[in-house]
């Protein structure tokens, strides 16, 4: 059997094991040594592969010891065909990917059988928006046509020939927002005024219709759909919302700050508009709480200024009381407060007379109802009777508020007359009362007069006292009660954020799921955001060293840092000894409005990245200690996930090492790309090569034009794409050997 494969290979023929798991088959005959030849491509077995069974299924998978192999063997459905119902047959069909029928490109499809060949029964990919076509007329790209693929298309071509122009082209037909300000400068020396592009493309957001985009170039993108209607739709708002652009270098800008990386991920994330709505809600009412919380204690604290006098009033008061004053010194605060009683009827008085005059403003006013408003009205006469219906109510409301005005002028003619007479009544009792101090012995000097005059004093500023007390005790009630409410926000703000952090865990599980064994995301639950940097930096004494010492404490949180500052500068300390004593101070001095600012500032989660870097096994590192290239590694891996509009990058493979390229990136990209369209300029022959690219367009340039022909689109199995790839694209020489040997190309 080994000689027959070999002898097949001589001939440039093909070999694959017909029955595998049937009696003649090598599987049911325990052929290993024919199996493990590298010379057997492919083999049949009769349906699912997971219908086999176990004892063929790890042999399949390349799993069992005894027959494993350096490549998997191909797994093909061939049933036999005798005529042509037979293809009906799910079982007797395979799905064989080639750019153009011939045997060489069908050879080749099963030295790379995970990317080119497929089983009718396996699952076909979701659908995705893709670019079914590209084409350039007027400016250096005149007269090209790319037709791409759904899935993995790579433009190559030597440095200079256009590369980068061309997707710059696909984004400016787009309109999508550009950000590199040499973008323009690309598009306006190389397409030039009167330049047209035309895209074709599917939008997995409106059900996977067709619409063409055009633009000239100056001028808006118009939009038609498969009719050739003209669509009110943004070509890259409403068709293609998610796709993704990256220019050189654009990956390495998104590897150097955390918040890139959150942002990134961020797109992964499913928004919970009403968990975040209620989220919002709960730090506005906090906000307002915290407000009224200041005002109440600002509050407190002037009433407890103005009351602070008062134990000495009252110890002065008691000194005159021991000179035997008391029956007629007694009678000074009852003046004072018959004094105050008048004083409150003469203000409620004003408050009914006010109240009378805002009620007066009110009465109805039917001139808006008048005939001449209402007689070519075709209810006329309703409105008529409704006018009438107010102005009997304005009659009463007149009416009835001259009474109410003569009764209150009567009643403050009345109250005049009790004013005058009582405050008579005053004068005259506090005549009697100087004329019985008159009588008595002066006190340490101090004459009648003065002591009259001081007591006064001392009663009146008691009896204005008596009031704040009674405030004094309701703003303590309030402070209570504020700080009960307080409490009850705190928990629920709490309870959101937990929800928040789980819905954000059970997305990353789906994320790390997908990346696993290469890239892994991790919630930092005390993560530090702007806002707080920006608050700590906003304190006197705090510059950007002494903010970093406090946001770098290991285990941060908001509750735990405010906690530590109710506690006192010692307690700050104990929370993290790299802070500076006379910093602590600064916190623990903070006051208690910025301490309530503190507590309403929302840290949302950061998210950490980390990359695998093992070749094999496991070790993950955060991205913050990895080199550039590791860093941009990690960021391309959460770029090439599941998406529904196409990701365009221009020279991926910048700032990455090869090794990385060939042993993580095409990997993910080969998986990937069933369920996006992606379109790359490149220059690394590890991408479209053992990513397989469905579509290698060939750039070329000449001082005055470029172009990518048709007879240079196409996928590595056409021998013009191959010599082209041999020749123009960059790689390591191990990447050209471990090529050679899965293609065999010739050594370059």
């Amino acid at each position: 059997g080994s000689q027959l494969l070999e002898i097949i290979q001589q001939l440039n023929g093909f070999c694959f094991a017909a029955h595998a798991t049937l009696n003649s088959g090598v599987l049911r005959r325990q052929l290993s040594n024919i199996w493990k030849n590298p010379r057997l491509l492919a083999a049949q077995i009769p349906g699912d592969l997971r219908d086999l069974p176990e004892k063929y299924l790890s042999i399949a998978k390349n799993v069992n010891p005894d027959y494993r192999r350096q490549f998997p063997v191909a797994l093909i459905n061939a049933k036999d065909v005798s005529k042509p119902s037979h293809l009906e047959n799910s079982q007797a069909v395979t799905f064989i990917k080639m750019t153009r029928p011939t045997f060489s490109a069908f050879v080749l499809a099963f030295k790379d059988p995970s990317a080119r060949i497929r089983l009718s029964i396996e699952p076909t990919a979701c659908p995705h928006s893709q670019f079914d076509s590209i084409s350039i007329s007027g400016g250096f790209f005149d007269g090209l046509r790319a037709v791409l693929s759904g899935n993995l298309n790579t433009v190559i071509g030597g440095r200079g020939a256009g590369k980068s122009t061309f997707l710059e082209c696909l984004m400016y037909a787009l309109d999508v927002p550009r950000e590199a300000t040499d973008s323009m400068d690309i598009l306006e020396a190389n397409l030039g005024h009167g330049s047209r592009i035309a895209v074709k493309l599917r939008s997995a957001s409106n059900q996977g219709n067709r619409y063409t985009v055009t633009r000239r170039f100056g001028e808006p993108p118009r939009v038609f759909d498969d009719e050739n209607n003209e669509s009110s739709f943004h070509p890259y708002r409403d068709l293609v919302p998610s796709l993704e652009f990256y220019g050189q270098n654009e990956i390495y800008k998104l590897s150097e700050t955390r918040a890139s990386w959150s942002q990134l991920i961020a797109r992964f994330i499913p928004t919970y508009d009403d968990l975040v709505a209620d989220l919002q809600e709960q730090y506005a009412v906090l906000r307002a709480n915290s407000q009224r919380l200041v005002n109440a204690y600002h509050q407190k604290s002037e009433i407890e200024d103005k009351l602070s006098d008062l134990p000495v009033l009252r110890e002065r008061r008691q000194q005159f009381k021991t000179l035997g004053l008391d029956d007629q010194l007694d009678l000074i605060p009852k003046f004072e407060k018959e004094r105050a009683l008048m004083r409150r009827v003469r203000s409620e008085l004003c408050h009914v007379e006010d109240g009378l005059d805002r009620l007066a403003d009110l009465a109805p006013d039917c001139v808006f109802l008048s005939d001449p408003v209402l007689v070519e009205l075709p209810h006329c006469e309703t409105l008529t009777k409704t006018r009438h219906s107010l102005e009997s109510l304005a009659k009463v409301v007149d009416y009835s508020l001259k009474c109410m005005k003569d009764r209150t002028e009567e009643a403050s003619e009345e109250i005049s007359k009790l004013e005058d007479h009582i405050n008579r009544e005053l004068r005259l009792s506090e005549r009697n009362l100087e004329q019985d101090l008159a009588q008595l012995p002066s006190s340490k000097g101090m004459n009648k007069l003065a002591m009259k005059q001081q007591y006064q004093a001392i009663l009146r500023e008691i009896e204005q006292a008596r009031p704040l007390q009674a405030q004094l005790r309701n703003v303590k009630l309030l402070i209570d009660d504020l700080g009960s409410q307080r409490t009850e926000i705190m928990s629920q703000i709490l309870y959101l954020r937990n929800e928040r952090l789980d819905k954000k865990q059970k997305a990353l599980e789906l994320i790390n799921h997908q990346l696993a064994g290469k890239v892994r995301v991790t919630i930092d639950t005390t993560g530090i955001n702007q806002e707080l940097t920006d608050f700590l930096l906003g304190l006197d004494g705090i510059g950007p060293k002494s903010c970093e010492s406090i946001t770098t404490t290991p285990n941060l949180s908001i509750s735990r840092l405010t906690d530590s500052i109710r506690k006192g500068s010692d307690e700050i300390q104990r929370m993290n000894s790299e802070i500076r004593p006379s910093l602590a101070r600064i916190l623990a001095n903070m006051g208690r409005q910025k301490l309530y600012e503190l507590e309403c500032i929302d840290i949302d989660e950061c998210l950490d990245i980390e990359l695998n870097i093992a070749r094999n096994g496991t070790n993950y590192r955060t991205l913050r200690y990895l080199s550039k290239g590791q860093q941009c590694t990690a960021i391309l891996h959460l770029l090439l996930l599941s998406n529904q509009d196409p990701l365009v990058i221009d020279q991926p493979e910048d700032n990455l090492d090869n090794a990385f390229i060939a042993e993580r990136i095409v990997e993910h990209i080969r998986s990937a790309k069933e369920h996006r369209q992606f379109l790359f300029a490149t220059h690394n022959a590890n991408i479209p090569v053992f990513g397989d690219a469905e579509w290698i367009g060939v750039c070329s340039a000449s001082r005055k034009r470029g172009e990518i022909p048709t007879s240079m689109q196409g996928s590595i199995d056409d021998p013009a794409i191959c010599d082209a790839v041999t020749t123009i694209l960059e790689g390591g020489k191990d990447a050209f050997l471990q090529r050679k040997e899965k293609y065999g190309f010739p050594e370059i």
